[in-house]
């Protein structure tokens, strides 16, 4: 007798042949999780990166407006706000310096964006983006961008440090520094605008090629889904006609028993066959 507790053969053979046709559909399944935590995850973080840059963009106007006030009136108070609306770019750069060292300096790299006024919550999503796909073509352009526009804010703390120095500056020098920022202005704008625009193109390239895989992935779970219910099918029909078969044939002879002979006998007498025995 079988002891208590423990599986019968037949109940192993059950669940072997129940894995091996549950597995296809549970992988399935889980690269569609996967796919989905992914996209998530990577257009949410390029989206970070844009609202990240809308920071570094009024930031940058801001440093412009206020060091062009001070140049006005020679008020500290103008200095101080051009200087802590300069430090955002600022802390943006210093992340992505610390990124780009290897190895990757990644508490510098979340100070850095931390001064840049990106969200907390969003910091990881912008260094892991940083780390594994900086190859990515849209990435890559709008990083690009990136870098060409910090040498011209750059020359901010240069125009700022002259015009600290002479604070009884005339007239015609004040009009050479707001000249000067106001190119500036006009160089690092358009800049910024690409490297939102990049990374918009990105966010939808991601999106629009995520969604196609999972499209693939459900049509392929379709048609596996039909293929097997397909084969149950068959086997059904196969096992019904080996059960109809048997049951109209001796297992040691092969021929129908005597109860099939009669069972044909009386159906053939009864739609009026006609039926010689010789």
């Amino acid at each position: 007798m079988q002891k208590r507790g423990r599986p019968y053969p037949g109940d192993r053979k059950s669940s072997l042949r129940l894995a091996a046709v549950a597995w296809p559909f549970v992988a399935i399944i889980v690269i569609q999780v996967v796919l989905a935590t992914f996209s998530l995850q990577m257009v949410t973080t390029l989206r970070a990166y844009v609202a990240g840059e809308s920071h570094w963009s009024k930031a940058q106007h801001n440093a412009i407006y206020f060091l062009n006030r001070y140049i006005d009136t020679g008020q500290s108070i103008f200095l101080r706000r051009y200087e802590l609306a300069f430090d955002v770019p600022m802390g943006d750069r210093d992340a992505r310096l610390a990124l780009e060292q290897n190895p990757p300096d990644r508490q510098a790299a979340f100070d850095g964006f931390l001064r840049g006024r990106n969200s907390p919550t969003d910091i990881g999503g912008l260094i892991w983006l940083f780390e594994h796909f900086s190859w990515f073509s849209y990435m890559r352009e709008a990083v690009s961008h990136w870098r060409a526009a910090e040498p011209l804010l750059l020359q901010l703390e240069t125009l700022k440090d002259e015009a600290v120095a002479a604070p009884e500056s005339g007239l015609l020098e004040r009009r050479a520094w707001k000249a000067r920022l106001d190119s500036i202005n006009n160089l690092v704008t358009p800049l910024t605008e690409r490297f939102s625009t990049a990374l918009g193109n990105g966010a939808r390239f991601v999106q629009a090629a995520l969604l196609a895989a999972n499209f693939l992935i459900a049509t392929l779970f379709v048609i596996l889904t039909l293929w097997r219910l397909n084969s149950f099918v068959r086997q059904r029909r196969a096992v019904e006609g080996e059960l109809a078969w048997r049951a109209m044939h001796d297992q040691l002879t092969k021929l129908p028993p005597r109860a099939a002979f009669e069972k044909v006998l009386g159906e053939s007498l009864a739609d009026g066959s006609a039926v010689a025995l010789m």
